[in-house]
């Protein structure tokens, strides 16, 4: 198995069902993961949730160039 070099990575949509969930083994693989999500679900996830290093709550529709700032990848998961 080959390893990657840890990555700055956005979760939109870190505090969605789905987002919860993907989120943990982008930690375990040691990522630094910053979490955006208007946070709608996140009183209805089942389990525990790992957090990202840094969480923005906001709606994605009003992200700004700021919020993207040293990301490597975005993984876009809002409104599925």
């Amino acid at each position: 198995m080959y390893s990657l070099r840890a990555m700055t990575i956005l979760v939109a949509g870190n505090l969605g069902y789905r987002g919860a969930v993907f989120t943990r083994p982008l930690v375990q693989r040691g990522h630094r993961v910053r979490g955006l999500a208007a946070g709608f679900f996140r009183n209805y996830l089942l389990g525990t949730v790992v957090g990202p290093a840094e969480q923005i709550v906001k709606d994605i529709r009003d992200i700004e160039r700021e919020d993207l700032s040293g990301t490597t990848a975005v993984v876009h998961l809002t409104g599925l």
